[in-house]
C-alpha cells in the first residue's frame, strides 16, 4: 500500500506525540492491548498507525484522528458549497407520502 509522503510524515509526527502522551511505546501498546514490539515496528518502519487503533489512540492520548491518519480522517473542511440549480438533499423520504402498517401488516396510506 502506498501513502502520500506528506501525510505520512505528519502522521508519523502525530504517532510520536501519541506515544509520548501514552508514556512511551509500552504505555501505548498496553492501552491498545498489543505488544510493545508492534508499536516499535510502526516507528522503525515509518509506518502509519493501523486504522483500527486510531479512535482508541485519539481517546487515550488526545492526538486528533485527522493527525494520526489524515488519509482516513481528513480535517473537517466545513459544509459543501451550494451548487446553483441543484436542490439541497432533504433525505431519502422527502418525496414519499407517509406509509404505515397496521397490526395485520396491511399497508395504510398512499404508496409512492
Amino acid at each position: 500500500m502506498t501513502h502520500d509522503t506528506s501525510s505520512t510524515g505528519s502522521a508519523n509526527s502525530a504517532l510520536a506525540l501519541a506515544i509520548r502522551n501514552a508514556g512511551g511505546q509500552s504505555g501505548l501498546a498496553r492501552a491498545l492491548g498489543i505488544s510493545q514490539p508492534a508499536v516499535s515496528r510502526w516507528v522503525r518502519q515509518n509506518a502509519l498507525l493501523p486504522g483500527k487503533y486510531v479512535l482508541t489512540t485519539e481517546a487515550l492520548t488526545g492526538v486528533p484522528r485527522h493527525q494520526l491518519r489524515p488519509d482516513l480522517y481528513p480535517r473537517d473542511l466545513g459544509p459543501s458549497p451550494e451548487w446553483p440549480g441543484h436542490q439541497a438533499f432533504l433525505g431519502v423520504d422527502s418525496a414519499v407520502s407517509r406509509v404505515s402498517f397496521n397490526q395485520n401488516s396491511a399497508l395504510q396510506g398512499e404508496a409512492a
